[in-house]
């Protein structure tokens, strides 16, 4: 009788124990939609306005491609696209500017979430001359929240 019980209480714990699944995410995160939130910068490239970016992102696997707009009022707008690689729930990706200056480029780095996240970017935009973004701003992040 002792002998059953001793199989049993093996097969119970090793049961138990190949129930236990790890609670670590796994795969890659969907982050495909619209996303919205203030963009801030270290220097602005206008000074005492706050900017709100929008991003509407495309998903294929771990490829990441879209559209953005941030956008102070009317007069102060600039958009381009987006485009990046998902790792697991890492995100690197380059925004490219493409109103007013189309060869100002910014890098960001980010944990992706499915409801939101934040994109920074030390470096900020580069490239451009005197009149476009690239020459007035450094370093940038945007808290984003998904629609």
């Amino acid at each position: 009788m002792a002998m059953k019980r001793l199989i049993l209480g093996v097969l119970i714990l090793g049961a138990v124990s190949c129930s236990n699944k790890s609670t670590a995410p796994t795969g890659t995160a969907n982050i495909a939609g619209t996303w919205t939130g203030p963009l801030t910068f270290t220097v602005p490239p206008v000074q005492g306005v706050t900017f709100t970016l929008t991003v509407i992102l495309v998903q294929s696997g771990s490829a990441v491609t879209g559209t953005w707009n941030a956008a102070a009022d009317a007069t102060n707008v600039i958009s381009g696209t987006v485009t990046g690689t998902l790792s697991g729930i890492m995100l690197d990706g380059t925004l490219t500017d493409s109103a007013p200056c189309s060869t100002v480029v910014a890098t960001f780095s980010t944990i992706a979430g499915t409801t939101s996240m934040t994109w920074t970017s030390a470096s900020g935009f580069t490239g451009g001359g005197v009149d476009c973004l690239g020459a007035t701003s450094s370093g940038f992040s945007a808290h984003l929240t998904k629609l």
